[in-house]
């Protein structure tokens, strides 16, 4: 059963993606033609096109890095006993509260 959900994860990576590369980066500066930079000749496009191309390049760590933090830090964590259990709902409150319980500092 790990198997298959280490494939649908993979499978939810890569639609992910794909889907923001050719839908919100690359796709639209292609469908529409847009010039955004070249090695070839002198032709630039505008600020905002030569933008969404250089992030474009990024997407799959970016993607990465949501997918991540989704599966780390959920809004709606497992159930778990935990002294703190309302800091758990807040994504970035769960990650002071852990850094703090990893540095070991009890100052309670």
């Amino acid at each position: 059963m790990k198997s298959m959900k280490t494939v649908k994860q993979a499978y939810i990576f890569l639609g992910l993606t794909l889907a923001f590369s050719w839908l919100v980066f690359w796709g639209p500066l292609v469908l529409f033609e847009i010039p955004t930079i070249s090695f070839v000749s002198d032709v630039k496009g505008p600020w905002w096109a030569i933008a969404l191309y250089i992030v474009g390049g990024f997407v799959p760590s970016l993607v990465a890095i949501l997918l991540t933090w989704k599966k780390e830090f959920s809004i709606f964590p497992k159930q778990h006993s935990a002294p703190h259990q309302s800091v758990y709902r807040r994504p970035l409150g769960s990650g002071i509260l852990a850094l703090h319980q990893a540095s070991g500092a009890n100052h309670y």
